[in-house]
């Protein structure tokens, strides 16, 4: 638990990442993007990845989705605050996971869309991680 976090923009990094109290991430011309970004890394603070990595494990799954699950988390916390009028395509590259590089993501966006949508279907966050899984498993 912290009280704040600190935001550092170093130039020198390529991508971004996250520490107990503090995100350090590359400046980006994209405003729209540096958001997502902005998020991504926060997520990485706040995503309880360890019981997503315990129910993956248990069923033998890809731990590689627990990273798709913190994109996941980040992209739809944002896309509604992405100024649309001004870039109406918000699926585009640096905002929408990136299908090439976080596994599943195809499979898990619409779990993610709707648990964005209807947050009080779901009772925790452990009941989201079962939807992963429950999902995973049958792809």
């Amino acid at each position: 638990m912290t009280d704040e976090i600190r935001v550092h923009f170093a130039d020198c990094l390529n991508g971004g990442f996250a520490w107990n109290d503090s995100i350090a991430f590359a400046t980006l011309p994209d405003i729209e993007v540096q958001k997502k970004f902005l998020a991504h890394e926060l997520s990485e603070l706040i995503t309880p990845s360890p019981l997503v990595e315990e129910e993956l494990e248990r069923e033998g799954l890809n731990l590689g989705i627990i990273h798709t699950v913190v994109d996941m988390l980040a992209y739809f916390s944002v896309k509604d605050f992405i100024a649309k009028p001004v870039n109406p395509n918000i699926e585009r590259k640096g905002v929408v996971p990136n299908k090439n590089y976080y596994p599943k993501v195809e499979e898990l966006y619409p779990i993610f869309s709707d648990y964005s949508e209807n947050p009080s279907d779901y009772d925790d966050f452990a009941s989201l991680v079962k939807k992963i899984v429950l999902r995973l498993k049958r792809s």
